[in-house]
C-alpha cells in the first residue's frame, strides 16, 4: 500500500513539474511550487518508511525533502513577484527528466530485471577478466526485489548497483540545461561511458573485496562502494561545469534565489 501512495505521489510531483517546466508565463512557478511540495512528501515517506534503519539513506531522503520545501518557497516568491529563473526552470526540467528515466525501473520488475541482468553479466565478464570464474545466474524477483546473483560468489546484482540514478540525473540535467545541442550530446556520451565503466569497476572491487578480503559487506559497499562513486560523480560534473558553464550557473543559482529573485526584471 505505501508503495502504491509513493508511485502516486512521485507521479503527481513529475506531472506538476512537468507543467511548469513546459509552460511560459509565471503560471509555471504555481504548478512548480505544488509539485515541489509533493516532491517533499514523497522525500518524507521515504525517510520515514523506507530509510529508517539506513542511516545514510535516511540523511539524504531528509534533505531531499528539505530541500523540495525551499524550491517550492522560492517557486511561489518567482510567482508572487512575477519575474524569470532560470535556475527553477532547470531544476524543473532535470527532475522531471531524471524521474522519468529512473522511476519505470524503479516501479516495474521486468524493466530493472533486464538492466539489473545486463550490469550483472558485465560485472561477471569483468571478474572473469581478473581470474575468477563466475557468471550472472537467473534473474529473481521476491517481495517485489528484483536481482541477479553472481554465481561462484556470495553477492548479487540490485537496481542500485547498475547506476541508473546516476545516469537519471546527469541525462536531466544535460537535456534541461540551455547550451549547444552538440555540446551537450558530447557531455552526455562521455559522463555516461565513464559512469558506467567505472560502476563495473566498483561492482567489481566490492565483490572482490567481500569474497577475497574478508571485508563486511555493508563497509565495502555503503563505506568504500559509496565513497568512491561520489567522487567520481564529483569529478565528473567538474568536468561538465567546464565545458558547459551554463550547468553551474543554475546549479549554483539555485543556493542564491534569496538574492537573485528581488533583482530579476518583472515580466512586462
Amino acid at each position: 500500500m505505501v508503495d502504491q501512495v509513493t508511485a502516486v505521489v512521485m507521479a503527481s510531483s513529475l506531472a506538476l513539474l512537468a507543467v511548469g517546466y513546459i509552460l511560459r508565463d509565471r503560471r509555471a512557478y504555481v504548478f512548480q511550487s505544488v509539485g515541489w511540495i509533493a516532491m517533499a512528501g514523497f522525500w518524507a515517506i521515504q525517510t520515514v518508511v523506507y530509510e529508517a534503519g539506513n542511516m545514510s539513506n535516511g540523511i539524504f531522503t531528509a534533505l531531499g525533502a528539505s530541500f523540495s520545501l525551499y524550491l517550492s518557497y522560492y517557486s511561489f516568491e518567482a510567482f508572487y513577484r512575477s519575474v524569470e529563473s532560470e535556475p527553477l526552470r532547470f531544476i524543473a526540467g532535470m527532475s522531471v527528466i531524471a524521474g522519468g528515466i529512473y522511476y519505470p525501473f524503479e516501479w516495474v520488475p521486468a524493466l530493472a530485471g533486464r538492466l539489473i541482468y545486463f550490469t550483472a553479466a558485465q560485472t561477471a565478464w569483468a571478474l572473469n577478466l581478473i581470474g575468477y570464474d563466475v557468471y550472472a545466474g537467473e534473474i529473481i524477483t521476491v517481495g517485489g526485489n528484483t536481482y541477479v546473483p553472481i554465481v561462484g560468489t556470495n553477492v548479487s546484482i540490485i537496481l542500485a548497483c547498475t547506476a541508473i540514478q546516476a545516469f537519471a540525473l546527469f541525462t536531466g540535467a544535460l537535456i534541461a540545461v540551455k547550451a549547444p545541442w552538440r555540446t551537450k550530446l558530447k557531455g552526455l556520451a562521455i559522463s555516461l561511458l565513464v559512469i558506467h565503466v567505472l560502476n563495473i569497476v566498483r561492482n567489481v572491487s566490492i565483490i572482490v573485496l567481500v569474497n577475497d578480503h574478508g571485508y563486511d559487506f555493508d563497509f565495502a559497499h555503503n563505506g568504500l562502494g559509496k565513497g568512491f562513486s561520489l567522487l567520481v560523480l564529483i569529478v565528473i560534473l567538474y568536468y561538465l561545469f567546464e565545458m558547459i558553464p551554463s550547468l553551474y550557473d543554475n546549479i549554483m543559482g539555485l543556493f542564491s534565489l534569496d538574492t537573485d529573485l528581488p533583482k530579476a526584471k518583472r515580466r512586462s
